[in-house]
């Protein structure tokens, strides 16, 4: 699992180009949560998704689920998300055995005002697996957060309870923690990448209304027609997947359904629909703490599908990725010549 990527400059070069592709097309984090209840029944959705640069897409083996079993005054848990340099845990989304479960959608890096009387801070406590091993209701994660300060924020946390409670904590315009909380009498709540629920953009990315209308619209029916179940929220996960790595596109590396009156998950892998592994989140935890690749649960044949798909779409997005670099430095280098030339004109007179 080592990176694809070389370093340079103190930045990884997935890091350099990471950044490039997000400038040019923000789409390049699409990430989509949604939750949706009938009264009975509780599920969340999450869909992990990246485009160049980002950790999953150079090395899609990293994906992993890691297990924490029960501690005296912690609940057991899962996550979901990827193995950093063989060593480091990435916490992406996940539910606890009371049925709190969260996911993550990336928005526009906002500054956070200090607070230095709270005892705790993103840089210093995992602030996802404390949540998860503390809290049970949307309340209490709210009362939790409350405890933590964070000098930046660069994505939204939507948290949903067994209940049927949730809330979309992110950065808010005054420079504080936002708590969007879904209406009481609403069935269904949707966030998705570069769409601050709390401060939405004046003109949001075309994609991610997209990805919110078609998630809510299939939920949202399954809800009317008594039909909400797993095989809905797969409908809703494959409606917002994405495929495309070309023009600063996204692939969706893995998605996930959460039934939390049940605590079992169902989990797919790189854009395949057709076959799920279900994870009961007791029975897992019974067996210790683990870290489970996802390259170990699914069978070969998806695997050989997912990943000849994966590699031809990464060719196309590598070689487009190229093209689009190369113009912005003839652009930025014909600009500089015009800025030269008036300068040289100007000092001329």
């Amino acid at each position: 699992m080592t990176p694809r990527f070389s370093s340079w400059m103190g930045f990884s070069r997935a890091t350099i180009v990471f950044a490039i592709v997000g400038f040019i097309c923000p789409a390049a984090i699409a990430c989509t949560n949604f939750m949706a209840t009938d009264g009975a029944l509780v599920l969340f959705g999450d869909s992990e998704d990246g485009g160049l640069g980002h950790d999953l897409v150079e090395d899609p083996e990293s994906a992993a689920v890691f297990f924490v079993p029960r501690a005296p005054g912690e609940h057991g848990r899962m996550h979901l998300g990827w193995v950093l340099e063989g060593k480091y845990r990435s916490f992406q989304a996940g539910m606890n055995e009371r049925g709190l479960a969260y996911g993550l959608t990336s928005v526009p890096d906002s500054p956070q005002d200090s607070h230095p009387e709270r005892p705790y801070s993103f840089s210093d406590t995992p602030y996802f697996d404390r949540l998860l091993a503390l809290a049970e209701t949307v309340d209490e994660v709210i009362a939790l957060t409350m405890e933590y300060s964070a000098e930046r924020l660069w994505f939204q946390a939507m948290f949903v309870d067994a209940k049927g409670d949730a809330v979309v904590i992110g950065p808010g315009p005054d420079g504080d923690f936002a708590f969007t909380r879904k209406d009481a009498t609403a069935s269904v709540l949707t966030a998705v990448s570069t769409i601050n629920l709390a401060d939405p953009p004046r003109h949001p990315w075309i994609d991610a209304v997209k990805r919110s209308k078609d998630a809510t619209s299939v939920l949202q029916e399954a809800v009317d027609e008594d039909a909400l179940g797993p095989s809905a929220f797969a409908r809703a996960l494959d409606a917002v997947h994405r495929e495309s790595l070309a023009l600063g596109g996204s692939y969706t590396m893995y998605s996930t359904t959460y039934d939390l009156t049940h605590r079992v998950a169902h989990v797919y892998f790189m854009s395949q629909f057709d076959e799920a592994v279900e994870i009961d989140l007791a029975e897992e935890l019974g067996k210790g703490s683990d870290i489970l690749l996802m390259t170990d649960l699914f069978s070969d044949d998806l695997q050989e599908r997912a990943f000849g798909q994966f590699d031809a779409e990464e060719r196309v997005g590598r070689v487009t990725l190229a093209v689009e670099i190369a113009a912005v430095i003839a652009l930025l280098g014909a600009a500089a010549i015009g800025i030269g030339l008036l300068a040289f004109s100007l000092l001329g007179q």
